[in-house]
């Protein structure tokens, strides 16, 4: 059952507007198993609105930064639920086609430069050494690839795009999050193409930054934060909540593509900076970023996340840190960094404890477990500078 938590609960799933977007399925039952498939699908969104409706931040977020005086709660949840469950019957939809085949151009030309640069390397390979380059290795890439496309439209994923839907209609044409919800489809396609198609590129990036910097390999892993997860941080983390209430400039530490500092700019309006040491990942972001104008907003610095500049830490009232893999050797320079140049009562929302290192400077608030592309429950800190 549907429920929105606002005042007395109200059942949505018995609104008409709900039983328009979630018909009872009515697939015919052929044993051919296409009625459990339907309907299968059908449970899966209505457990994904649920989910987000009574286990996120996205009621909070709305009632306080999307709702007017005049609109309450009640009346634009049905408007919410129907967008979300058109957003999760199309995008859940094409999960299930041949992402990579030819009638579908958004994902083509991917895949063609994963068949241009294996012809071109296979024609090298051949060359220098009289024979054809084993194909199980562009085979195992291919279904890396193919398996990272479908993911777009499936899972987590899935709950982010339906989100997004649902809060660009109840905003409005031209507001902020619809813009997210555009700027997060491309920066998706980024992701898969530097993440997963162009592993070379990565490769490479990985290596210069380990020979520069001397930390360890590890430091450099990818991962993504979910939207509905960021936002359920804010929301229901008082300290964050208010920090970013009052506008204050949001540092990110480790910013990868973009995610959390577009989220957080897009969605709560607060300048971002982003230091990340992969310069694709750098480049990648900061494309995005131009392309929506949201520059000198929204910011991303190529450069070690421990030389971030004093006026950057010091304007900072909420400093993000994606440290969970981070050396032991650049996490100790980074707190020291920050215990330098960082005011009083900032906050550092990090993966990992405090060190002890630092426990006499620093207090942890809370602890939240939330969802995140590498694990069904990753904790995420508050901690504050005292």
């Amino acid at each position: 059952m549907l429920r929105s938590l606002v005042g007395s609960e109200m059942c949505i799933r018995d609104s008409r507007m709900h039983r328009a977007a979630m018909a009872k399925c009515d697939a015919v039952d052929d044993f051919s198993g296409t009625r459990e498939a339907k309907c299968g699908a059908e449970l899966s969104g209505v457990s994904m609105i649920n989910a987000s409706l009574t286990q996120s931040g996205l009621v909070s977020l709305i009632q306080r930064r999307i709702l007017s005086a005049e609109k309450s709660m009640p009346d634009q949840v049905p408007r919410l639920v129907l967008a979300m469950a058109h957003s999760h019957a199309v995008d859940g939809g094409r999960e299930s086609r041949e992402l990579d085949g030819p009638d579908d151009p958004e994902v083509l030309p991917v895949s063609g430069r994963v068949e241009r640069r294996a012809a071109e390397r296979s024609a090298k390979y051949k060359a220098k050494f009289g024979e054809t380059l084993p194909t199980f290795f562009r085979q195992l890439h291919r279904q890396d690839v193919h398996s990272a496309s479908r993911a777009q439209f499936r899972g987590d994923t899935l709950q982010d795009r339906a989100m997004l839907t649902g809060l660009a209609v109840l905003a409005g044409k031209g507001t902020d999050l619809e813009k997210l919800r555009q700027l997060l489809a491309l920066l998706w396609s980024e992701e898969l193409e530097l993440e997963h198609v162009d592993y070379a590129t990565r490769r490479n990036a990985v290596d210069e930054a380990v020979r520069e910097s001397g930390y360890a390999k590890e430091s450099f892993g990818y991962g993504r934060t979910y939207y509905h997860s960021w936002i359920t941080l804010v929301e229901r983390t008082l300290a964050v909540r208010s920090a970013i209430d009052t506008g204050t400039h949001v540092l990110v530490l480790g910013s990868s593509l973009g995610w959390q500092a577009f989220y957080t700019h897009l969605t709560y309006g607060n300048s971002v900076t982003g230091y990340e040491m992969l310069e694709p990942r750098v480049k990648a972001a900061t494309r995005v970023a131009d392309q929506f104008g949201l520059n000198p907003k929204v910011q991303f610095i190529h450069g070690d996340a421990s030389s971030a500049s004093s006026e950057h830490v010091a304007e900072a009232g909420v400093i993000i840190m994606n440290d969970l893999l981070w050396d032991p050797q650049l996490l100790d320079k980074v707190y020291r960094n920050l215990l330098r140049f960082a005011a009083h009562d900032t906050l550092i929302v990090s993966n990992r404890v405090r060190p002890a290192s630092v426990a006499a400077r620093i207090t942890t608030l809370s602890t939240s477990t939330l969802r995140v592309s590498w694990k069904a429950d990753q904790r995420f800190y508050v901690h504050q500078i005292v």
